[in-house]
């Protein structure tokens, strides 16, 4: 692929002016690439030859090289930005678009004096001149369109440097001014700190002194409450130990109580554990013959579909020859019908075919009476025209 563009051409697309370069990749194919210089944004639209011939089909001498700029120019005037989803894309229509500032009409009149066939050296010489001509307006055309773009640039650039210049001093002056409104409310706070804490210090000084004095009284409290409890405590003490004596001869009882217990408990169990070997056993037993008569059961039920399923079998093996030979004996009439109905259509065919043949015969036997009735009316007027 040559990034070397081999026609350049300025067309302006949904209000914005774009340079559309023109290049050619290494299967005969052409790019149009528009690029736009004030917001470098780029569009690329392929144009393969098939899709070229298809196109100059009504007019091949278009895709010679003599009139490849034409060609080109053609192309472009119908290049235009296709928007979808948010996404723009470069397409070509079936008619020219607005944006390249030259009428369709005169340029089907250009295409239209395009001569055909062999040219003259008188008539190829001019068409070179014509086109030198033409590409050297293009080139100041293009060179015009650059310089206005690069001074619409160079302005709009000095007024947005204006414009951040002037939202700078405004940003500087606000910020200063947020400076000394700070400044200001600093100090505000710290001559508010002062004077709480001052506030605070009276405040402690006054809380100090009730303190103690509060301390003072609870101290002569808590020594009232501290010689009663101690006394309540011996009392408590001796009430302890007795509580104490008491209990020991109590939980002693309840042990004597417990261990008699226990040992009416162990004859109980052993009693329930002789009876429980005893009604295990018994369900043992009772278990087995269920088992059995379960298996004798199955058994009796597994023999009983067996019987039943071959049964069944039998049904289905007469029920599927009854129908084989059903199905057989339809085929066998769809068959006989079939060539008794194509009996009578060759019967019909041949009926018809003969009646064409006698309908034949006798046009054919009208056409000759016809030539005798006109060859002797010809030999009645030679004869007539003799006398």
């Amino acid at each position: 692929m040559s990034d070397e563009p081999i026609f350049q051409h300025g067309k302006k697309l949904h209000h914005e002016y774009y340079f559309i370069n023109v290049t050619q990749d290494g299967n005969n194919a052409f790019l149009f690439n528009a690029y736009s210089p004030k917001t470098a944004l780029q569009f690329l639209y392929k144009m393969s030859l098939e899709e070229r011939q298809d196109l100059f089909q009504s007019q091949p001498e278009l895709l010679t090289d003599a009139f490849r700029d034409r060609m080109f120019e053609y192309i472009i005037e119908r290049l235009d930005l296709q928007v979808e989803d948010g996404m723009a894309q470069l397409v070509l229509r079936s008619e020219p678009t607005a944006g390249m500032g030259n009428d369709p009409a005169a340029n089907n009149k250009l295409v239209n004096k395009i001569p055909a066939g062999r040219l003259s050296y008188a008539e190829r010489m001019r068409l070179k001149r014509e086109n030198e001509l033409r590409e050297q307006q293009r080139e100041r055309n293009i060179q015009l369109k650059e310089e206005n773009l690069r001074r619409r640039f160079i302005e709009d650039l000095e007024l947005k440097k204006k414009q951040e210049a002037a939202k700078a001093a405004e940003r500087a002056e606000r910020i200063e001014r947020e400076k000394v409104e700070r400044k200001k409310a600093e100090e505000e706070e710290r001559q508010a700190k002062q004077q709480k804490a001052l506030q605070y210090l009276q405040k402690q000084d006054t809380r100090d002194t009730k303190i103690s004095e509060l301390e003072q009284k609870r101290s002569e409290r808590n020594f009232k409450e501290i010689s009663e409890i101690l006394e309540q405590a011996k009392r408590e003490k001796a009430d302890k130990e007795a509580r104490i004596q008491e209990a020991i001869a109590a939980r002693k009882e309840r042990e004597r109580v417990s261990a008699e217990n226990k040992a009416r408990e162990r004859e109980t169990m052993a009693v329930c554990d002789a009876k429980r070997e005893e009604n295990i056993q018994t369900r043992k037993l009772r278990q087995k013959e269920r088992e059995a008569e379960y298996l004798a059961s199955r058994a009796r039920t597994i023999e009983e579909n067996r019987a039943i399923i071959e049964e069944r079998n039998k049904q289905k093996a007469a029920w599927l020859e009854a129908e084989r030979l059903r199905k057989a004996e339809e085929l066998h009439a769809r068959r006989e019908k079939q060539q008794a109905w194509e009996s009578i259509e060759e019967q019909r065919l041949r009926k018809e075919l003969e009646r064409e043949k006698a309908r034949a015969l006798e046009e054919l036997e009208r056409v000759k009476m016809l030539k005798q009735t006109k060859t002797e009316q010809i030999a009645l007027e030679m004869e007539k025209k003799r006398k």
